[in-house]
């Protein structure tokens, strides 16, 4: 790669989040990094079940229509112990 581009791409700001959200302790947002403390009290305390986090789902499979499959990346899931529901949650 030529110089000159290589010091035009190192120029460019980073982007900014749509809701001026800033990363904090390698979460999206202090807002998410709060609520995945909270989930690891309540699961070290038995109350919910194993915490996951970003995890992916396939809402519509790839079609010859439709090439690119429809997905969603969950912030946490995890199983609430009281009732056995599992809980699919994004902190917004």
């Amino acid at each position: 790669m030529p110089e000159k581009i290589r010091k035009a791409y190192s120029m460019t700001p980073p982007k900014r989040h749509k809701y001026n959200a800033r990363r904090v302790a390698g979460y999206a947002s202090a807002r998410e990094a709060k609520r995945a403390a909270e989930l690891r009290i309540l699961e070290q305390a038995g109350k919910i079940g194993p915490l996951n986090e970003q995890v992916p789902y396939t809402l519509l499979p790839a079609t010859a229509e439709f090439p690119r499959a429809l997905r969603y990346i969950a912030d946490f899931t995890y199983v609430d112990r009281e009732t056995g529901q599992v809980v699919i949650e994004d902190a917004k």
